[in-house]
């Protein structure tokens, strides 16, 4: 027997039973829903014909393998990744198995706006040591397992993906030179359907401090690519209050640096300042300010500020300070002196005519 097609990346012609049947593997980004039974059935174009040469519809299709369309979506659901068997069967019992192959980034097929109509496309992120040579761009396109399929359903070949050269470029020159970093690589159908992923180069990192005319910088960090490194004791700076340690983006922006977040890249930390706020001298008694000498001395448990009193506050505290000041209880202390000074007169005029 002659199959018949239209031909599918997996095809089977049944002897026994005369039946043709066929479908595609898919490609789809991982997480989100699963697949149902319908949208696999779509996605793979299965088709296939009778005995008779008589076109099946879609539902004379099965998924008569549930343990495996139940592994497929568990994983994606979880945003797992890799290639999946799915068996796909008559009534019956002619089967084909095609593969589900579930990537980090692509196009999401169980989506409504999946946008399927012009194919599928998938890659997964990629982590490697940084150091020796450069990728290849058939090495990258490897590693990274991109996968597409047209509008009408064909596979395209690794060679039909074009690559961002630019991004690769600098890709590489980080890798030769021994640099860690998060870099972004995409791919590009040739009907424009592209997908994005992270190249990650894992290693030591570096990380210093500039305190910016502060205190004694603290002391370098090192830490392994996409680990954290630990808040350094705050520097100090007479005059200034620290806002925070920032760092300069791939855009040049000063950006402040959240601890929380892992290290990919050497980088230099400087501290950002705000000048403390003035303080407001008072040059009333009540504010605990002095004048001495031409001088007023303010004092409070932070500092002492002596400055130049004004001619006229000066000359003020100096006759309030020299001027006497009756006292509570002066008055009464002088009329009992007067008494005592009377009652003695009077005493001794008397011891004086008793001796006459």
């Amino acid at each position: 027997m002659v199959y018949f097609g239209p031909f599918r990346d997996e095809n089977k012609i049944d002897l026994d039973s005369r039946e043709q049947l066929g479908a595609n593997h898919v490609i789809s980004k991982t997480g989100g829903e699963g697949f149902t039974d319908e949208q696999i059935k779509e996605l793979t174009k299965a088709n296939g014909k009778d005995k008779d040469g008589i076109p099946f519809d879609l539902e004379d299709f099965t998924l008569p393998d549930r343990d495996q369309i139940n592994v497929i979506n568990e994983a994606k659901k979880n945003g797992e990744i890799g290639d999946y068997p799915l068996t796909i069967a008559t009534e019956q019992g002619t089967q084909v198995v095609i593969t589900v192959s579930l990537r980090g980034n692509g196009t999401d097929v169980t989506a409504p706006d999946s946008g399927t109509a012009s194919g599928m496309v998938g890659a997964n992120n990629v982590e490697k040591e940084t150091g020796g040579e450069g990728f290849g761009v058939e090495e990258i396109k490897e590693l990274c397992g991109v996968k597409g399929k047209d509008k009408d359903g064909n596979n395209l070949k690794l060679e039909d993906f074009k690559i961002d050269e630019e991004q690769l470029k600098a890709i590489n020159q980080a890798k030769t030179s021994k640099n860690t970093g998060k870099f972004l690589l995409t791919y590009e159908t040739p009907e424009g359907e592209k997908v994005t992923v992270e190249i990650l180069l894992t290693g030591t990192v570096e990380v210093s401090f500039d305190t910016d005319g502060g205190s004694e910088p603290p002391q370098m960090q090192t830490a392994d690519s996409g680990k954290k490194v630990q808040k350094p004791e705050d520097p100090v700076k007479a005059g200034y209050v620290l806002e925070g340690w920032y760092y300069t983006d791939k855009d040049g922006n000063e950006t402040e640096w959240n601890f929380g977040d892992p290290v990919y890249e050497n980088m230099t930390l400087k501290a950002k300042w705000k000048e403390e706020p003035k303080r407001t001298e008072s040059t009333s008694e009540e504010s605990g300010t002095t004048a001495e000498n031409g001088f007023e001395t303010e004092e409070n448990e932070d500092r002492t500020v002596k400055k130049q009193a004004p001619k006229w506050e000066y000359q003020k505290r100096v006759r309030k300070k020299t001027e006497p000041m009756a006292k509570t209880g002066d008055s009464a202390d002088i009329q009992f002196l007067i008494l005592i000074l009377g009652i003695s007169l009077v005493g001794i005029q008397v011891i004086k005519r008793s001796r006459e």
